[in-house]
């Protein structure tokens, strides 16, 4: 079922994914014996789905309603927590909550270096992340500093000619140009 709806994100049909993950949720909350985690997974892609939508504030809740599953479930679901965190700044970002945002990102950079260690392109891709905001508000030094931070982890993962490579620095002569 979620490999339809990642199909149609894939396809550009977020109406279709919507529809469907709408469905499943729905299905979820009726049945008296639906596991946590799946409907965390549902709400994840729902929530997704919907911030690309610019169903801002219904994203905001269902990514939320996983994350307290997450929270809830222990350990063994850390790496979970730490990408729907992650979700959820972006999120805040997109409503312009960058001081909210900027909490969700730094929550989740800590749980993704306990997951991963310090050079992990997860890490990498939550710094990122922080440097965006950080441009947004206007503090460019440390938005280099964590674009920097980033880059280094992605040539180290990817070589010097991936994409992320150069979008991140992209992203860092736009800074420059600021």
């Amino acid at each position: 079922h979620l490999n339809t709806v990642k199909m149609y994100i894939t396809l550009g049909r977020l109406v279709d994914a919507d529809s469907e993950l709408e469905t499943r949720r729905q299905t979820q909350l009726a049945l008296s014996g639906a596991k946590p985690l799946e409907i965390a997974e549902t709400n994840c892609e729902l929530g997704t789905v919907k911030w690309k939508l610019g169903q801002l504030e219904t994203a905001l809740s269902v990514l939320k309603e996983a994350r307290l599953i997450y929270e809830k479930s222990g350990a063994e679901n850390l790496e979970l927590l730490g990408n729907i965190t992650n979700r959820i700044g972006t999120v805040l970002e997109a409503q312009g909550k960058y001081h909210d945002a900027m909490l969700m990102y730094s929550e989740s950079l800590t749980i993704k270096i306990r997951c991963f260690g310090t050079d992990h392109v997860n890490v990498a891709s939550t710094q990122n992340n922080i440097a965006i905001v950080l441009k947004k508000q206007g503090k460019f030094d440390e938005a280099l500093e964590m674009y920097e931070k980033a880059l280094k982890i992605m040539i180290e993962a990817f070589g010097p000619y991936h994409v992320s490579v150069a979008t991140t620095k992209k992203n860092i002569g736009i800074v420059y140009h600021n």
